[in-house]
């Protein structure tokens, strides 16, 4: 045993195995920490894509409305206006609500 200035007891017959193995373990932690980073980066960049696709489509939604109210309603839209108005809002809803659409 060996006494450093503060008291502290340190075994001296650790082999360099074991103190490597314990340094080994903190690379590991360090890894696992820093993956756990990665992946919070990751799920916090998912949620802003999300949330910026979210204001998007809102704001395409307000433009359809005007469309509807201030300019004329749905029923007198030409056939492509309406087309292209039901496949923006297939869009919306499937990702709004994708469980909707999953196959499976």
């Amino acid at each position: 045993e060996i006494n450093d200035e503060e008291g502290n007891t340190f075994e001296e017959d650790k082999s360099i195995e074991e103190l490597l193995a314990n340094l080994g373990g903190f690379e590991v932690e360090a890894k696992e920490e820093e993956q756990k980073r990665t992946m919070q980066n990751m799920e916090s960049d998912i949620e802003d894509s999300i949330q910026h696709q979210a204001e998007e489509l809102r704001s395409e939604l307000q433009n359809w409305r005007n469309r509807h109210w201030e300019e004329n309603p749905y029923n007198e839209w030409s056939p492509r206006i309406q087309k292209e108005f039901q496949q923006w809002l297939r869009m919306y809803v499937e990702v709004l609500h994708p469980e909707e659409f999953e196959e499976g």
